[in-house]
């Protein structure tokens, strides 16, 4: 039976995770590079997954690789504040 992504999203129960912005939670060590390379990989397989046998699946490529951007992004933005906090 085919069910919305909206409740497939709702049926995974992530309520209970969020992102932090207290400024004591936060941490600068670097997480374990094995554990950084599983969950990506976790993380790019079941996105694929999601798509398989559905009409987004022949965008799923494009798709991961906006995936992957968001990170990139992400990281100019960082590096591009950090530079500016040292001027």
């Amino acid at each position: 039976m085919p069910t919305t992504l909206a409740a497939q999203l709702a049926a995974l129960e992530r309520a209970h995770l969020s992102v932090s912005t207290d400024q004591s939670a936060q941490t600068r060590d670097r997480p374990d590079p094995v554990a950084i390379d599983q969950t990506l990989s976790g993380l790019l397989s079941d996105l694929f997954a999601l798509f398989t046998d559905t009409l987004l699946e022949p965008q799923a490529e494009e798709l991961g690789w906006g995936f992957v951007n968001l990170f990139h992004r992400a990281a100019v933005t960082r590096a591009r504040f950090a530079r500016s906090a040292r001027l």
